[in-house]
């Protein structure tokens, strides 16, 4: 202990006079704000990346022989455009998954506890081939059987 308070001393003065229950405030602070801050550039990169596919339609359209008029403003509208859309789709999303949360001990109540039940079919890897396959190998059981 005494060689961390002589470290914390040299280089960060004011560290040394906090006590362990404000650093590990501290620390956790600033464990928040890196997360918060990567979260937030996630959202800003998706932003550009969609802004950037919005703004292409425009041009492909003009490319592909369409009668618009193809201007710097009519990129920048689209562009702009997709990107609110975006940022609307991620607050109401937002808001949807806060909701469920909210929500669940009702949704959990009106359920009784149960499981939902599982649909009764054919599995989704289930071909026609195979069906016939099956139909063939149980006639064949079938007769094995009687013989």
């Amino acid at each position: 202990m005494l060689v961390a308070r002589t470290i914390l001393n040299m280089d960060l003065p004011f560290i040394a006079n906090l006590s362990n229950v404000d650093l590990i405030i501290l620390i956790g602070a600033g464990i928040v704000f890196l997360v918060m801050a990567y979260m937030i550039f996630k959202q800003i990169m998706k932003a550009i990346i969609i802004g950037a596919i919005s703004a292409s339609i425009p041009v492909v359209l003009y490319l592909l022989g369409f009668d618009i008029g193809l201007s710097v403003q009519t990129v920048i509208w689209f562009g702009l455009a997709g990107i609110a859309t975006y940022f609307v789709y991620d607050v109401i999303s937002g808001w949807m998954k806060i909701m469920r949360i909210i929500t669940w001990p009702i949704r959990r109540l009106f359920r009784g506890g149960r499981k939902p039940k599982e649909k009764e079919g054919k599995p989704k890897d289930f071909s026609p081939k195979e069906e016939k396959k099956g139909k063939e190998a149980k006639d064949k059981e079938e007769k094995k059987e009687k013989s």
